[in-house]
């Protein structure tokens, strides 16, 4: 007697999905979000070697600016190269604090 009483309580618990392809768009989620991570990481890896690229040309042409005389704004041309070094640097510092940032943030997603 038990187990028929027990079957019967357990069909009254059975549930049904409203939505029939639920479990198909729950998996596509997840796919989406797994693809958006790959993505996210393959852009970082990306942007870091494109922020060395680019600070080591930036200090190339920096190298190559401070041996070339800059005769067109005569004695000033040491302010001027400074001014452009300091411009330099400022944008590098913001980008790597940037890269710094997304590179070694906490996942909420």
């Amino acid at each position: 007697m038990e187990e028929k009483d027990f079957k019967k309580i357990m069909e009254f618990s059975k549930l049904e999905i409203q939505f029939p392809n639920f479990e198909e768009q729950v998996m596509e989620s997840i796919r989406k979000k797994e693809a958006e991570e790959k993505s996210f990481w393959r852009n970082i890896r990306w942007s870091w070697f494109l922020f060395l690229s680019g600070l080591i040309f930036g200090l190339i042409i920096t190298d190559a600016l401070s041996d070339f005389g800059l005769q067109y704004f005569g004695e000033s041309s040491k302010i001027v190269l400074l001014v452009v070094e300091i411009l330099i640097v400022v944008v590098f510092s913001l980008q790597f604090d940037n890269l710094i940032r997304l590179t070694f943030r906490k996942k909420n997603w």
